[in-house]
């Protein structure tokens, strides 16, 4: 990323924090962003900024560039479940301007759907069990830790048993 767009990015690296230009009918805006320190973000950071600038129809309809104060919540979000030794999750945007945050590893599927900030419906879906739970999030989000922790219990409990 040249110097001139990384100005212009929303999301920074660590130890950074970063005015950005957000594009409004009066004007532009400008929004801080703080600097994520999970093991994730250095590979996340352009992925948050592809989806934070895709151009209108981007799905071949009328797809929308995800929504800026999605993907920030999102990004927060990340920061407070990152555990150590789980994989990146993919993220995936939604047409209506929302995020997908998903894991299938070990077992595992597990989804967070990024409805905007504070509305969220995560669903976990367990393998071994054939068990899904469906859960609608806006304030306390723990559950998530939990679900974090099962998959890296389930990563660890692979990894013994194939050593």
């Amino acid at each position: 990323m040249s110097m001139a767009n990384q100005a212009n990015s929303a999301f920074q690296g660590p130890g950074s924090a970063t005015l950005y230009q957000m594009p409004n009918r009066g004007g532009a805006s400008r929004a801080p962003v703080t600097s994520y320190n999970n093991h994730w973000w250095p590979s996340l950071q352009a992925r948050f900024n592809e989806l934070a600038s895709l151009e209108k129809g981007w799905d071949g309809y009328q797809g929308r560039p995800v929504i800026f104060t999605v993907a920030t919540f999102a990004a927060n979000l990340l920061e407070r479940i990152c555990i150590e030794g789980i994989s990146e999750p993919a993220l995936v945007p939604g047409s209506d301007g929302t995020m997908q945050i998903e894991w299938h590893k070990n077992g595992f599927d597990v989804e967070i759907d990024v409805l905007g900030p504070n509305k969220v419906v995560a669903m976990r879906y367990d393998h071994k069990s054939g068990q899904e739970e469906v859960v609608e999030l806006e304030n306390d989000f723990s559950v998530l830790l939990t679900w974090m922790s099962d998959l890296a219990s389930a990563r660890d409990n692979l990894e013994a048993a194939n050593a």
